[in-house]
């Protein structure tokens, strides 16, 4: 858990096994992960940012099979890029009026591809959302928005809400 930072970077950072979840950023400060892995955590989230002062930017980075989301954000505003999100509860998922955005991802094999809670909004373009058990899951006012060209929605419906798009989904 970071609790206190003003710039932490985090470069080729494998975090694999641990109980709890890989990390937890609960700083007012910033946070930049590059060429990471954040595998296998039993009972949390591979990333989660929590603190709504918070600003993350994730690239080239991969989140597989941890036990909650491969990126879960509950506070602040995060941009996720060229990354992968796979065998997860929740690939990419925001909470709490946070903002995540996702750019050039993938969300693969999880049990639903994106979530947006109460208040929370994900926004992606040029994202790939394949093989999901749900695409994607908007909950009360949580938003999804998409882009088009470039992005696809493939198998698995929506469990709620609606996937909001300037125009329809390939």
């Amino acid at each position: 858990n970071v609790n206190s930072v003003g710039f932490l970077r985090l470069y080729n950072v494998t975090v694999e096994s641990f109980y709890h979840g890989g990390v937890g950023f609960i700083a007012s400060g910033s946070l930049a992960i590059y060429d990471s892995k954040i595998t296998d955590t039993y009972i949390g989230d591979g990333l989660k940012i929590t603190n709504p002062s918070a600003k993350a930017y994730v690239h080239n980075s991969a989140f597989d099979n941890n036990h909650q989301g491969g990126v879960h954000v509950d506070g602040g505003s995060v941009t996720v890029a060229d990354s992968s999100a796979q065998y997860n509860r929740y690939g990419f998922s925001s909470s709490g009026g946070a903002t995540l955005t996702l750019i050039r991802d993938q969300a693969i094999y999880n049990q639903t591809g994106l979530q947006a809670g109460s208040g929370a909004a994900i926004q992606f373009a040029y994202c790939l959302i394949a093989q999901n058990t749900y695409a994607y899951q908007a909950v009360s006012s949580g938003t999804i928005t998409g882009t088009n060209p470039g992005t696809s929605v493939i198998s698995g419906g929506l469990t709620s809400g609606t996937l909001s798009t300037p125009t329809a989904l390939q």
